[in-house]
């Protein structure tokens, strides 16, 4: 039997995690998700990218914490408890995003989404668009978050911080 779905059905079809940064509304592919948690303390951590808020302790686990709403050019907001960090995988490595709310898990399929290079082929942070009921959501590609240079500043900033930990 011959496969009906097109390239742009099989790249929007997908599974995401919900999420809000003030009024806009991104996701992130489930595959990437790990789990949701409450926010806690973040540890400044030096000579880190700026994108980068610092680091907190996951179960004895020292992971980088992403301030998204630098990229995506939101004004800077305080963390709160009442803010939840999404605790994902991004180039093979464990990384926290802070979220103002996490809604829901979505399914997409081709009917209701938008490929990236229709609407943002500036973006190198987006896979795609979702267009809901309740407007527009952004899918972010954790795997190209940070570029190849900032990646290397951080991995020096986390090695900094094993040593001293004895890790």
């Amino acid at each position: 039997m011959k496969n009906t779905m097109n390239e742009k059905d099989q790249i929007i079809h997908q599974r995401v995690v919900v999420f809000s940064l003030d009024d806009v509304m991104l996701a992130l592919p489930l595959e990437h998700v790990l789990r949701v948690v409450h926010a806690v303390f973040v540890t400044p951590l030096p000579g880190s990218p700026h994108v980068i808020l610092g680091i907190i302790n996951i179960q004895g686990l020292i992971v980088p914490v992403f301030d998204i709403r630098k990229r995506f050019g939101l004004p800077p907001k305080e963390v709160i408890p009442d803010n939840k960090f999404i605790i994902l995988k991004a180039k093979e490595k464990v990384v926290a995003i802070i979220a103002d709310e996490v809604h829901q898990i979505s399914e997409t399929d081709g009917r209701d989404g938008v490929e990236k290079d229709d609407l943002i082929s500036h973006s190198k942070y987006i896979n795609g668009i979702i267009k809901t009921s309740s407007g527009m959501v952004f899918i972010h590609d954790p795997d190209r978050f940070l570029s190849d240079e900032e990646n290397l500043v951080l991995l020096e900033a986390m090695a900094s911080v094993n040593e001293k930990e004895g890790i």
